[in-house]
């Protein structure tokens, strides 16, 4: 997974057994963090949601996301 390739990611395998709820939001135009490497980890992790930022607006919203993302 680009973004990812100097450090010990677990297997795909590891990932898809994680039961935890994930929030993903990748921003697009971010080479640190690949919208690719966050769509392939929600195909893998069976409890995650993935909303892709695409404006700085989008990006501000975080905070607020985070407190509503799964309640």
């Amino acid at each position: 997974m680009l973004g990812a390739s100097d450090t010990d990611f677990p297997t795909p395998e590891a990932i898809s057994t994680i039961q935890q709820p994930v929030l993903l939001r990748p921003w697009t135009g971010d080479p640190s963090h690949p919208v690719a490497t966050a769509e392939r980890l929600h195909e893998l992790l069976p409890d995650s949601v993935l909303e892709i930022q695409r404006t700085p607006v989008d990006v501000r919203a975080l905070g607020a996301r985070i407190l509503t993302a799964f309640s």
